[in-house]
């Protein structure tokens, strides 16, 4: 009896030993440090830097999708601009589409995080947050000819203000859009100081919450300046709620990628796989495209090589 108990005991050490061992080694390299203590696990085995497919048992196949735009622009420009290509996705992948009615940034990132989202639009910012924090796969963006469209972080001001070069504007009032935000925050933080500007020091940085807010802000006097995605800027032009003449853009960076659509980790293989096909396939109306600056296909999108620059200016942007 003795031996017997002896016997089980241990076959039964043995298996929690495995057991600890097979889980342990199942995530050899976390996406991020926070993801060790988070209740969701993101692994990135294949240092892709995007997170690696989850367990069969995890894997979502569903019926239907919720689809998100994380945007620090004005919603209804979404709505207006993607309308068609929502109905056309309906047709495309065979299942409803569901547009979720939340377009905070965070809140986005945390219904992907929680399953409430299966596909969103994020910023160049957010989308480095969403794929550390909720397993978000970017895989398009907006593009012509095959090219993924850009922008650049443009320093504004009025048209008949003083300020002329960027160390005019010491001891003065700028629009940062919001924390997340490449052209809008991080990268004023990491640039300015080299050009002789220091936000927090040089100049006090107030939040918009909206880069084009933070362009009629500028207009309307409210802010000495503002650092804005150029990408905004021209469509605000061409929607006619601005006047490029009452503007000077005393700065100008290198390109940024812009946005990307990005599906949660984990979904079905084949629906990711039809995700891709419905997107590339579709082509914007003239009149959207002329909304999106020329833009009018979706175009792949690679995070580890395209948001390079991002990780780079917001790793800078966080020594600072």
């Amino acid at each position: 009896m003795k031996n017997t108990f002896t016997k089980i005991f241990r076959n039964l050490l043995i298996l929690l030993l495995f057991t600890f061992s097979v889980t342990s080694m199942a995530c050899k390299n976390p996406l991020n440090v926070s993801s060790e203590t988070s209740a969701l696990k993101l692994c990135d085995n294949n240092n892709d830097l995007v997170a690696d497919e989850p367990l069969k048992k995890d894997i979502l196949n569903l019926k239907s999708l919720n689809l998100a735009f994380a945007t620090i622009e004005d919603a209804s420009f979404y709505e207006q601009v993607y309308g068609e290509f929502i109905a056309h996705l309906k047709i495309c992948m065979k299942m409803p589409i569901l547009v979720y009615p939340v377009y905070q940034e965070q809140s986005v990132i945390d219904a992907m995080k929680s399953s409430k989202v299966h596909i969103a639009s994020f910023g160049a910012g957010a989308t480095m947050m969403a794929v550390n924090q909720a397993g978000a796969i970017p895989f398009a963006s907006r593009g012509s000819n095959s090219e993924s469209e850009y922008y650049q972080l443009w320093l504004i001001t009025k048209r008949n203000s003083p300020y002329k070069k960027i160390t005019d504007l010491k001891n003065t009032k700028i629009a940062h859009a919001t924390p997340s935000s490449v052209s809008g925050n991080l990268a004023p933080r990491a640039l300015f100081p080299e050009l002789g500007l220091k936000p927090d020091i040089d100049y006090k940085v107030e939040f918009s919450g909206r880069h084009d807010k933070s362009i009629l802000g500028v207009k309307n006097g409210f802010y000495e300046a503002a650092a804005v995605a150029s990408d905004v800027f021209k469509r605000m032009v061409i929607s006619k709620e601005i006047n490029q003449d009452d503007f000077n853009i005393i700065w100008k960076s290198s390109n940024f990628p812009t946005n990307s659509f990005s599906y949660s980790y984990n979904l079905a293989p084949n629906i990711k796989k039809n995700l891709q096909n419905c997107f590339y396939k579709y082509r914007f109306n003239e009149k959207n495209k002329n909304l999106l600056g020329g833009n009018d296909e979706f175009v792949p999108v690679s995070y580890i090589k395209d948001w390079d620059i991002v990780r780079k200016v917001a790793k800078k942007a966080n020594k600072k």
